[in-house]
């Protein structure tokens, strides 16, 4: 969680509801040598003037200062400097999520700023020890001896505990010690079990698309095929600018060279649906998988699903090798790189599959195979996860953007090796007119036993796209549960929520028509009160740890004789983690 500011204090009412309370005044010590030493500030940055100033006036680095400031805050100061001559005024909560997205960015390009992140934490002392004080050498700031580092908030997956509802302070999830223990069970890179996909999606992934809607500059995807682009105008797919900035290098140049185009000329071999998971992988916040379903707004509510911002329509994705080089190809389209070495997780994961049921089968005495009803050959009974199979003929129509320039050298390597692994001869199916030497080389050297690398390190330098000393996507932070629920609820004011709550009863329905007011928003007030919200969050969060402890054990019941017992201890902490 974040850390609370130290301006504030909880103080309980006696109806036991918590409210913001200024802080006693208070002596302070103050040390000042991070803060004259400034080169970021002469630098250029690939950020936005808006996004430098957010982050500046949030970590409030100024002489006295012992703590971020609020972010009404720095929404307040913002507005006035930005967003005169009748512009439309940002929330704090924007601020947050805008400083969010942009400090990642920020702390790759001045990696110093962090070192000058911290604050003295305030000391209360009387006049006699105030006297004793004077003249003495200021600690330098460490975490051992109580100093904070204002990216705490970021780096933790925390929320600020400042962000209000209808006016007052609002009331989050805390982190306890059961979302720790209650995250899904560590899978291969890659994983993928079709049979155990539900129908539904779960309250996160819920949550996580409302928050995605939720954004001042949009960045929509133009689609030149008459089809694609008419689906796109009934459902317009788009992302958040800054999130975009902060992922795609293609859209970094894009937004310097014309800060007024808001769309993105989508190439004409890609889809919506393509799109549509290319979205919901880099934003809110980056994933470590690939998604499930497709998501759409609906208009309809789903029988048996309470969403109070609005229906969704899912459908199940179909991953087959064609679904996953298009998703390959517009993210290297977009130059979001680590997309792409999920790609090759996923087609490494079926080969592997594959791989093992063919072993299962040669191994299996005749008695378990049963009779084909034309030919009466042997086949292997019908197994639970049928995953698409792979074989040389899926790569080739796909292999002459592989060899076409700029070459992609990971991913022109791990296709020539699959290829020699399904027994093709890789230089075979070089079918342009003229690929280049350095083309035809990797495939003269496709190695089959590469794809058996053991170690992820190893794995990571042959097929994967990031330096060696870069972090893989696997190490993308992992938010927790309550993160993405108290920032679905985390409004400015109650007719911002008002304006969000889709999915609440309208004026015209049944039990609006009925109710004792003769004001038809009184329904909908009282259905937004405080108990009420509180309520929604904590069923949210029961959901999601229901849903992570039923995957434990899914993965328990499936695990093999030589991991079955510690998969079942696993399971066993996940379901007691259900009980906080």
């Amino acid at each position: 969680m974040a850390t609370q500011p130290t301006a504030l204090l909880q103080k309980r009412t006696k109806s036991g509801r918590a409210i913001a309370t200024k802080k006693p005044r208070q002596n302070v010590i103050i040390n000042t040598a991070n803060v004259t030493s400034r080169p970021w500030l002469t630098r250029m940055q690939n950020i936005s003037e808006e996004d430098v100033f957010i982050i500046h006036c949030r970590d409030n680095l100024v002489p006295g200062s012992t703590g971020v400031k609020d972010w009404d805050a720095v929404a307040e100061e913002f507005n006035k400097r930005f967003r005169g001559g009748g512009k439309k005024t940002l929330a704090g909560a924007t601020m947050s999520r805008r400083c969010g997205i942009a400090r990642k960015r920020f702390l790759v390009d001045n990696p110093e700023y962090r070192a000058a992140l911290v604050y003295t934490v305030p000391v209360q002392m009387d006049e006699e020890n105030k006297s004793e004080q004077s003249g003495k050498e200021v600690v330098e700031p460490s975490a051992e001896n109580g100093f904070r580092d204002a990216t705490d908030e970021v780096e933790d997956g925390g929320v600020d505990l400042t962000s209000i509802v209808h006016g007052e302070a609002f009331n989050a999830l805390p982190m306890r010690q059961h979302e720790i223990l209650s995250r899904s069970p560590t899978r291969l890179p890659g994983y993928y079990d079709p049979s155990a996909i539900p129908e539904q999606i779960s309250p996160i992934t819920r949550a996580k698309f409302h928050l995605r809607h939720r954004t001042d500059e949009p960045i929509t995807f133009r689609f030149p095929d008459t089809h694609e682009e008419n689906l796109s105008r009934d459902d317009p797919q788009f992302a958040d600018a800054d999130t975009l900035i902060a992922v795609s290098p293609f859209y970094a140049r894009m937004a310097r060279e014309d800060p007024q185009d808001t769309a993105i000329e989508v190439p004409k071999h890609i889809s919506i649906r393509t799109v549509n998971i290319f979205v919901q992988i880099i934003s809110p916040e980056p994933t470590t998988q690939l998604p499930s379903h497709y998501l759409w707004k609906s208009r309809r509510q789903v029988p048996g699903t309470y969403d109070r911002f609005g229906a969704i329509e899912v459908e199940k994705i179909i991953w087959t090798v064609d679904a996953l080089f298009d998703l390959l190809w517009f993210s290297s389209h977009m130059e979001v790189f680590w997309v792409v070495d999920m790609v090759i997780d996923r087609l490494h994961w079926m080969y592997t599959e594959q791989n093992q049921l063919r072993d299962i089968f040669h191994k299996m005495p005749t008695e378990h195979f049963i009779a084909n009803d034309q030919n009466h050959a042997p086949q292997l009974p019908t197994v639970d996860h049928v995953q698409a199979s792979l074989t040389a003929e899926d790569f080739v129509e796909h292999i002459e953007r592989v060899v076409a320039h700029p070459l992609d050298i990971p991913t022109l390597r791990f296709v020539a090796d699959v290829l020699h692994a399904l027994g093709a001869e890789p230089h075979e199916y070089l079918i342009t007119t003229s690929p280049s030497l350095e083309a035809r080389d990797i495939f003269a050297r496709a190695d089959a036993k590469s794809l058996d690398i053991t170690t992820r390190d190893k794995f990571c330098v042959r097929y994967h796209h990031h330096d060696s000393s870069d972090s893989c996507y696997t190490s993308h932070h992992a938010y927790p549960p309550s993160y993405f629920i108290n920032r679905l609820y985390a409004t400015s004011s109650s007719q911002e929520l008002f304006a969000l709550s889709d999915g609440l009863l309208s004026a015209s329905s049944l039990t609006n028509l009925l109710y004792s007011s003769d004001d038809n928003t009184k329904l909908k007030k009282d259905n937004s009160s405080t108990e009420m919200l509180d309520g929604e969050k904590m069923v949210l969060e029961m959901e999601t740890r229901l849903e992570l402890a039923k995957d434990a054990l899914r993965m328990a019941r499936d695990a093999g004789e030589a991991g079955k017992t510690n998969a079942i201890a696993e399971a066993r902490k996940v379901v007691e983690g259900m009980y906080g």
